[in-house]
C-alpha cells in the first residue's frame, strides 16, 4: 500500500481558473482521442466484417465475431487530434 502526502495550494482566483481551465482541456482532448479510437476500431471490424448473423437453438441471432483489430497508434492520434480547439491550447 502506497503513502500520500497532501499537498495545500495557496492559489489566487486567476491561478485556480487558469489551472481548472487547462485540467478541462485536457479531459476534453482525452475524452476526443477515446472517441477518435474507438471509431477506427468499430470501421476496422466493418471492414472485416466482424459482424455476423447466424441460427443458434432455432434463434436467429447477430453479433461480433470475436478478432483482434490492431488500435489506433500515439502519433497517428496526434495527426487527427492537432487540429482541434483542445490540443492546441
Amino acid at each position: 500500500m502506497y503513502k500520500t502526502l497532501p499537498i495545500k495550494l495557496y492559489l489566487s482566483l486567476e491561478q485556480e481558473s487558469y489551472w481548472r481551465e487547462q485540467c478541462e482541456h485536457s479531459n476534453n482532448l482525452f475524452n476526443c482521442a477515446l472517441y477518435e479510437a474507438k471509431q477506427v476500431y468499430f470501421y476496422k471490424l466493418h471492414k472485416d466484417n466482424a459482424y455476423s448473423t447466424y441460427w443458434r437453438n432455432d434463434e436467429y441471432k447477430t453479433s461480433w465475431k470475436l478478432r483482434k483489430v490492431l488500435g489506433v497508434s500515439y502519433p497517428t492520434l496526434e495527426k487527427m487530434l492537432k487540429n482541434t480547439y483542445h490540443y492546441k491550447t
